[in-house]
Order: C-alpha cells, then sequence, then structure tokens
C-alpha cells in the first residue's frame, strides 16, 4: 500500500529500513520530475500512510522535511597503505 501511495504522487521510495525500534519508510519527491507542490505531495501521502496504518491497529509517526538535498552517486574510498 505504501509504495502505491508515493508512487501515486510521483515520489519514489528511497529506503525502508527494520531494526529493534520499528520501521522507518523515507520516500522523496521531486527528484525525478519536479513539481511545484511536492511539499503537499509528500504530506498527503504521510497523512494516507499514517492513516492506513492506523485502520490496521499500528501506531505511527510521520516527519516531512523541504529543501534541496543532494541525490546523486555516493561511494566510500577504502584508505590504502
Amino acid at each position: 500500500f505504501e509504495q502505491k501511495v508515493i508512487f501515486r504522487g510521483e515520489g519514489h521510495l528511497r529506503q525502508f529500513l527494520v531494526d529493534d525500534k520499528g520501521c522507518t519508510l523515507i520516500a522523496v519527491f521531486g527528484v525525478f520530475t519536479s513539481h511545484a507542490d511536492d511539499p503537499i505531495r509528500a504530506v498527503h501521502a504521510a497523512l494516507c500512510i499514517k492513516n492506513q496504518l492506523k485502520s490496521i491497529g499500528l501506531k505511527s509517526y510521520v516527519g516531512v522535511t523541504t529543501g534541496q538535498a543532494f541525490c546523486g552517486f555516493s561511494f566510500f574510498i577504502t584508505p590504502k597503505n
């Protein structure tokens, strides 16, 4: 369900993490195709996901941030002796 909501708003699922504290979903909007209302699309997707989780009895928290972000290749350089 979460992916459908994100994709409907033309967002992209960046990361899904599971650890001892629960699950974390990171989605990004405006990376490949930007829209003037990307922040609104992000909030809408977050609230839809939150409501869906609530309907099946799961508690969730939402955080949304806006602004520029680096969205490119990242790599790790190993030191050589």
